[in-house]
């Protein structure tokens, strides 16, 4: 089950086992999804992590890490940051943001080294993110097979090397940055919170639990914004608060664009997505609270 829980509300200690972290550099409390002050953490990018105690995170050969995260930038090309990292410079666990580097890979990311290689197994998204919008990123390791969901749904998918993970002889496990002169120390450069590692597997239904956030950009209509869903096949949306919402639309294309399903009712539910074949697909949803609008674009990866 849950082993370790940094909700990052102004501070580096852990709910669940008192496993507290210590806060290194420039990392300072900032508001979260819902605008509330010191309820995450800013990472700055230059100095700045959370080192937390390594005991019984290195035995994990299936696991889930799961963080809230909010970029302020992307990475510079060529470049990666550690979400979370647990091991040192010649094998770890890894969590990413990564444009171009360190291995080309683009796009929030899972890496997994083995004790029986000396390369890593990745998983990632393929696409930036959008800067200022938070995203819940989790990723799994079960049974020889990586999987990396953003926001509830499964965007990508690899096999393992070997069963067994990969930790180094000298492992250290860090929020916010990577240890290791083999591949640099990573700075994150953002807002995090909600960190979540369970010493197993968690499923697709467990995962879609984790995170309450909403898609909305504007912190005032959060409440408003439709949830997107993903369980069993179904893609539905929930409204947490009643809204008068307008101008809705939800889209789902296929990488070329084309459209698959489109919607204008915010509480719709769509049973399509057990007909589609392999691959990478597209939502898009969007609409007017008032004022206000709020639109987001994410991928998902369909096995």
């Amino acid at each position: 089950g849950l082993i370790r829980h940094y909700p990052l509300d102004g501070n580096a200690n852990d709910v669940v086992g008192g496993f507290n972290g210590t806060v290194v550099g420039g990392v300072t409390p900032s508001a979260d999804e819902s605008a509330s002050s010191s309820k995450a953490m800013y990472f700055n990018g230059t100095d700045g992590y959370i080192d937390i105690p390594i005991s019984g995170l290195t035995t994990l050969n299936e696991y889930t890490y799961s963080a809230c995260i909010r970029c302020t930038v992307n990475p510079p090309s060529s470049t990666a940051w550690s979400i979370l990292s647990i091991g040192y410079s010649n094998k770890d666990q890894v969590v990413y943001l990564s444009n171009g580097g360190p291995s080309g890979q683009t796009g929030y990311g899972f890496g997994s080294y083995n004790t029986i290689a000396s390369a890593a197994d990745d998983t990632w998204e393929g696409v930036l993110p959008t800067v200022g919008q938070w995203y819940h990123l989790t990723a799994v390791r079960k049974s020889g097979m990586l999987k990396l969901y953003l926001d509830d749904f499964l965007i990508d998918s690899a096999f393992t090397t070997g069963s067994v993970a990969g930790y180094d002889a000298t492992p250290t496990a860090r929020i916010g940055s990577r240890s290791g002169a083999s591949w640099g120390l990573q700075f994150f450069n953002g807002d995090m919170e909600d960190i979540q590692i369970y010493n197993r597997a968690l499923s697709g239904s467990e995962i879609n639990n984790l995170c309450s956030m909403t898609i909305g950009i504007h912190d005032n209509i959060d409440a408003c914004v439709p949830k997107i869903n993903n369980v069993n096949g179904v893609i539905y949306s929930s409204i947490e608060t009643s809204c008068n919402i307008q101008n809705f639309s939800f889209e789902v294309m296929n990488i070329m664009g084309q459209l698959l399903f489109k919607t204008s009712d915010p509480n719709f539910k769509w049973s399509g997505k057990g007909n589609l074949s392999t691959g990478r697909y597209i939502y898009k949803i969007q609409g007017n609270i008032g004022a206000e609008t709020f639109i987001s674009n994410k991928s998902f990866f369909v096995e």
